[in-house]
């Protein structure tokens, strides 16, 4: 943990860093896409490619001249879990978590079935607390599956992703850890997405 005086100095990368971050991880993106991103992986302290992943999303923004919307891409700031708990921990707040508890639905369609291990099905919720300095009670986060489940379309249905399908209870349990995470550090973790 960092103490109170410490500060993490924001990166600053260099010429030729830049150029190789650029070519590596953002080969498509426009020199204002780029400086937006490479500049919020220095105010972050934050390694492209390693923390945060360049990436550009479909979004619907007005056009006075046509006079309705129109897709545009805008830069996303796609990073780990690994990340937004190195984020966490700098703020010298974060005093870490309790345990996962998975969620299953029993016979009745209810999730009253509870385990602190995985038990290797699509679980219906994770849940865990997390602690910060001067609060006195711990964050409650849950990550319904339904709820953050990512899907593609396959065949006309919508489908859970492969990663969802293989890994569906770490997946919960990493949605839910970084929703409480963002809960405990919002200004240092907001607009980061995992």
């Amino acid at each position: 943990m960092l103490k109170k005086e410490e500060r993490v100095e924001p990166l600053k990368f260099s010429e030729q860093e830049n150029k190789a971050f650029r070519d590596e991880f953002a080969s498509k993106a426009t020199d204002s896409q780029w400086n937006l991103f490479r500049l919020e992986c220095e105010r972050r302290n934050l390694v492209p490619g390693k923390h945060v992943i360049f990436s550009t999303r479909s979004s619907q923004v007005w056009d006075a001249t046509l006079g309705q919307k129109v897709d545009e891409k805008k830069v996303a700031f796609i990073t780990t879990i690994e990340a937004l708990r190195l984020l966490a921990e700098r703020t010298s707040k974060y005093k870490g978590r309790g345990p996962f508890v998975f969620y299953y639905l029993d016979e009745h369609e209810l999730p009253s079935i509870q385990s602190q291990i995985p038990l290797g099905q699509i679980p219906h919720a994770v849940s865990v607390t997390g602690h910060r300095t001067g609060w006195t009670e711990p964050v409650f986060s849950v990550a319904r599956y339904d709820a953050y489940v990512q899907t593609k379309n396959s065949g006309g249905k919508d489908v859970p992703t492969k990663m969802w399908v293989n890994r569906a209870e770490e997946q919960c349990a990493k949605c839910a850890e970084a929703a409480m995470l963002r809960t405990l550090a919002p200004e240092e973790l907001g607009g980061l997405y995992i």
